[in-house]
């Protein structure tokens, strides 16, 4: 097992069947065409997304973010000066029994303007992550070994 990550562990998980999918309100995506068995998916099979982003995203955006805008998989809590999450690519993290290599970064479209409590659009929040974030927030990741993942699970690099 590779170094732990000092304050860092999973705050939020979602996968189809969860309490969470209740909170779709958009119609899925037709199958991803690499492997059918995905929906609503564009780059890979886990998307994630870290605490410490959102709440640098809330500041530059002013206003408070519900984190299910992002529709990712997992977030890791993860205190904003334990870990530089620029350079996660390439790299494979254990959580769980799970590991999973993290192959690119997420590039935003207009999903993360709907409000997914209201439907109602707010583009400034893409807006926002267009200007200071080059419309990069989050990371694809592949599974390498399927494993059982559970929310306060930390996480290695291994």
């Amino acid at each position: 097992m590779g170094a732990g990550l000092a304050g860092m562990k999973l705050y939020w998980l979602k996968f189809k069947g969860s309490a969470n999918e209740k909170y779709r309100r958009t119609r899925p995506k037709a199958p991803n065409f690499e492997s059918p068995e995905l929906m609503a998916v564009d780059a890979a099979s886990v998307l994630i997304i870290t605490d410490a982003s959102l709440r640098k995203l809330e500041r530059l955006w002013g206003k408070p973010l519900d984190l299910r805008r992002f529709r990712a998989n997992l977030v890791v809590s993860l205190d904003e000066t334990a870990w530089n999450e620029t350079d996660w690519t390439d790299r494979c993290l254990s959580v769980g029994s799970a590991v999973l290599k993290i192959d690119t970064i997420c590039e935003r479209c207009s999903m993360i303007t709907i409000d997914p409590d209201t439907i109602e659009r707010d583009p400034s929040l893409l807006k926002i992550v267009n200007q200071e974030l080059a419309l990069q927030f989050g990371w694809y990741a592949s599974v390498i070994q399927p494993g059982e993942v559970r929310t306060g699970d930390k996480l290695y690099f291994v």
